[in-house]
């Protein structure tokens, strides 16, 4: 079994909502290729898949045993 990844995205200016203030949004994904798909998504389409709010920066890293509770 592989390690889950995370997929993430730093929205900048956009008011996107994720119940914190700091306009990131993370995901868990099963595999890394998972999160890196989730990443080139959102370049591509955008938030929603509707091509009008597109993050300033999407990346993917791994979870740890210390955030895998998020």
């Amino acid at each position: 079994m592989s390690d889950p990844w995370r997929s993430c995205a730093d929205w900048g200016d956009y008011d996107v909502f994720n119940g914190r203030n700091d306009n990131v949004t993370k995901d868990i994904n099963g595999t890394k290729a998972a999160a890196d798909a989730v990443c080139n998504r959102l370049k591509r389409d955008g938030f929603g898949g509707n091509r009008q709010v597109f993050p300033v920066r999407v990346w993917s890293e791994m979870v740890t045993e210390e955030d895998s509770n998020e």
